[in-house]
């Protein structure tokens, strides 16, 4: 393929005006090719900059190849030169190669196994092996937020949370109109990005994002995040990107009779970092060649930008609109671990052509074990038996085992406690609640937090007195 190169001087372009990407102004030139014309403004040159939808790749200075749309079809007529004291940048532009061919499963090719290997990392990485359970799994009773569900319902009968996922089949997404809208997203958001605005430019990791092909870019928040969804679901957003209409019909709670409900975060893109999260939105589907259930989940490479970490739980419209759909923030993550103590984050994109549908992945749950169970019940067996051991049944015991207890005390109580704790380990899942009289007084998965003993006191009190 061939490449030039473009350079142009006074290199800190300013892309504003609200979401400019989302509102361009199309025009053709004189050859017929199609533009979206951005604005372009710094202290020697002051013009508009006409930028082709084609997409190709640029070279940026440590090297890194980033596939982009055609840059600034203009080159910078300005009087600025080398020696000027407006700096440089050059371009490397080259012609793409993805061709429009749908889904293509990942076949038993050395490049292709590699992937799948990566893919099945990717899996195994994000898993989140305890404080895994939230609300959006349900119980074992009802749907997922069904109204006939009470919240003593929902803890008493937890859904159970897999141990691991074993990924099945993988496919590829080679949709070209998808991935031109995405890189052409990508190129405005990038510009922006650095640009000097009240709102300084910040890195936000991502847990889920590995290094495939080419590294992502961090100076626009490049990120490889989790959606869990429905076969169909998968494979129409991989045809024609999500439908913004259709937030708020999937899993988010509504009140009863209506059709939507209002996310977190506002209406957008919801995607986890952890497989642990976005397999709770996951549905099964049975594959009659492996004989089991195969559940879906995609791959998504997003564009976060400039991003709004809030630390709440939620978010009002009115400061959404003011930080986000008319600021200079791109994206969202909701951070609901470290004051609220929750178990995940949720990362928010409400412009669908900043998210790519990459992979589709079909994978099987894996659960704790018989093995697993069978030693953990045995555990509970042993502190209970050392429980009734504890308050005189020594005597059913051997009279050896009788004065083994009596001369070591304290090493049999450890023993007690150990089963206890060891039980304990396999089976939790982090979400607890504190009941009196069967009712609900504190609830980790509500309130994200263990109480203090002056909450739990008053709550106590509070329930104690309205029962009389």
């Amino acid at each position: 393929m061939g490449c030039s190169a473009i350079r142009c001087a006074n290199p800190d372009i300013t892309v504003r005006g609200g979401r400019n990407h989302n509102k361009t102004h199309r025009g053709k030139d004189a050859e017929g090719s199609e533009h979206i014309p951005l604005r372009a403004s710094s202290t020697g040159c002051s013009r508009k900059l006409s930028v082709p939808e084609t997409t190709t790749f640029i070279t940026s200075v440590d090297g890194n190849v980033t596939p982009l749309m055609s840059f600034w079809h203009n080159s910078c007529d300005c009087s600025n030169d080398d020696s000027g004291s407006a700096p440089m940048l050059a371009l490397t532009v080259c012609n793409p190669t993805l061709n429009n061919d749908g889904l293509q499963q990942l076949q038993q090719k050395p490049r292709d196994q590699d992937l799948f290997a990566q893919l099945q990392q990717l899996l195994t990485d994000t898993h989140k092996p305890y404080d895994n359970w939230t609300r959006d799994r349900g119980c074992n009773l009802h749907r997922r937020h069904s109204h006939e569900c009470s919240d003593q319902c929902i803890f008493k009968n937890r859904a159970q949370v897999p141990n691991g996922y074993v990924l099945r089949k993988a496919f590829r997404n080679s949709n070209a109109e998808l991935w031109e809208q995405y890189c052409q997203a990508k190129q405005v958001i990038s510009l922006e990005c650095a640009t000097n605005t009240s709102v300084a430019f910040s890195c936000v990791p991502a847990l889920s994002s590995f290094g495939h092909d080419t590294e992502l870019s961090a100076v626009c928040n490049e990120w490889r995040l989790l959606h869990g969804t429905s076969h169909a679901s998968a494979c129409s957003i991989c045809s024609s990107n999500f439908r913004p209409n259709l937030v708020g019909t999937g899993a988010t709670r509504r009140e009863p009779g209506k059709e939507k409900g209002v996310p977190l975060y506002g209406s957008g893109v919801y995607a986890a970092e952890r497989i642990t999260k976005a397999d709770e939105y996951s549905k099964p589907i049975f594959d009659s060649g492996l004989g089991t259930e195969l559940y879906t989940v995609l791959v998504l490479r997003c564009i976060g930008g400039r991003v709004k970490v809030s630390h709440s739980n939620g978010m009002d419209e009115e400061q959404l609109h003011k930080d986000v759909h008319n600021g200079s923030y791109h994206s969202v993550v909701g951070d609901r671990l470290q004051k609220l103590g929750k178990p995940y984050r949720e990362f928010v994109i409400y412009d669908q052509r900043q998210c790519f549908p990459e992979f589709l992945l079909l994978y099987e749950r894996t659960f704790c074990g018989d093995l697993k169970m069978a030693v953990a019940q045995l555990l509970q067996l042993g502190f209970f038996a050392g429980i009734v051991l504890a308050l005189g049944g020594k005597r059913l015991l051997p009279e050896h085992l009788q004065k083994l207890i009596e001369d070591h005390p304290l090493p049999a109580m450890m023993l007690v406690f150990m089963c206890n704790m060891g039980a304990g380990a396999m089976l939790n899942t982090g979400a607890f609640e504190v009941s009196y009289n069967d009712v609900p007084i504190w609830s980790k998965i509500d309130s994200g937090r263990f109480p203090n003993i002056i909450e739990l006191k008053n709550a106590l009190s509070d329930v104690a007195f309205s029962s009389h």
